[in-house]
């Protein structure tokens, strides 16, 4: 289980009252923050390292535009292990023009559980890979709140161990031995949300295409597609209904580790990513949320979920339930941006989170 330390930098540690100010006013609009964080698994025994986040608007009189973000985090941990991540987030021109992505750095213990429905419970094979990473959309609103625009995908992953006698050092799984796997496509979004960070009513459609192939430099010859639906519903008094169904779908020479995965942070909360994995993916979550006092929320949410080969083999049988709650703090009130604790149980599997912003 991760240890995070996160929040120790947001929470007053004096009481409010007119003698005593909080250590941090968070009734003050946030806009740039460095934490140092600490966190355990049992993968990479302790790890180190810091965070930093800054919130920002390229023109301060546009007002349409949501804040642009961009965040920094380094990890090193005690098993020698390297964490680099800088995912951002930019919306100029009242928010005609839309850049996502990230850049990143792994050298990272990871768990291999087979793929497909059939292995062992708890079934798992070790293994560290290092790859950087970098992954890009720039849209442009071509109608009302249509967006669209090319993506980006580049990847090259070393294997650096695998379990001995395991699946991964058979070299019969694709993408064990590693190597590139890089891609372009398109991507379409239809963004009728209130807010980004945390919609109280609205909805939100994307849809995207990846073609991995040897024109772009890739060793895998794939196609990815992938489609994600969101509804949003104000109940009264800031209470929210939320609804998400997302899938995808691989076709081709796919590697192990650009399969479809079940769980994470964001979809299937309360198994490792990875737990289950296969060329397909389709899962649904609804979520309850609600203010509870002054900075704090509460969420409760509960999904299901499952993977296959192929459409025909996808059964109900398969389906694997997700639910949990969680807690909220406001880091940016004004722009609804939030600290994110939950607590998730999957079928015979737990995990808790900490991390920045609604899950979707």
């Amino acid at each position: 289980m991760i240890i995070g330390l996160l929040l120790g930098a947001f929470i007053p540690l004096n009481s409010y009252s007119q003698k005593k100010k909080p250590l941090i006013d968070l009734e003050k609009e946030r806009k740039f923050v460095v934490l140092p964080s600490i966190y355990y698994t049992p993968e990479t025994r302790w790890a180190f390292g810091a965070v930093a986040i800054g919130f920002f608007r390229f023109n301060n009189e546009d007002t349409i535009s949501p804040m642009s973000n961009a965040s920094m985090s380094f990890a090193y941990t005690m098993n020698d292990q390297i964490l680099f991540q800088a995912p951002f987030n930019l919306y100029f021109k009242k928010d005609k023009f839309r850049i996502l992505g990230e850049v990143a750095y792994y050298n990272y213990p990871y768990f291999f559980s087979g793929v497909g429905n059939e292995f062992p419970l708890r079934y798992s094979e070790d293994y560290v890979a290092s790859f950087p990473r970098i992954q890009l959309a720039a849209m442009q609103k071509v109608w009302k709140n249509w967006y669209t625009g090319p993506r980006v995908f580049l990847q090259n992953t070393t294997m650096e161990e695998v379990a001995q006698g395991g699946l991964l050092d058979s070299g019969i799984v694709p993408g064990s031995q590693g190597g590139l796997a890089n891609a372009i496509g398109w991507e379409v979004r239809i963004d009728g949300r209130d807010n980004v960070y945390a919609p109280r009513k609205g909805y939100y459609l994307r849809t995207g295409l990846l073609a991995f192939d040897k024109i772009v430099g890739s060793d895998f010859d794939f196609n990815h597609f992938d489609i994600d639906a969101r509804l949003y519903y104000n109940l009264g008094k800031n209470h929210v209904l939320a609804a998400q169904s997302y899938s995808e779908f691989n076709f081709g020479n796919t590697p192990f580790n650009r399969m479809a995965q079940l769980g994470g942070s964001k979809i299937m909360r309360g198994y490792k990513k990875g737990t289950y994995r296969d060329q397909l993916m389709t899962a649904v979550q609804l979520e309850y949320r609600t203010p509870i006092w002054h900075f704090f929320g509460f969420t409760a949410f509960v999904g299901t979920g499952g993977v296959a080969d192929k459409f025909s083999n996808f059964s109900t049988e398969y389906l694997r339930p997700s639910y949990g709650a969680g807690l909220r703090l406001a880091f940016n009130k004004k722009e609804r941006i939030h600290i994110r604790l939950d607590y998730a149980r999957g079928d015979h599997y737990e995990e808790f989170y900490i991390t920045l912003n609604e899950a979707f």
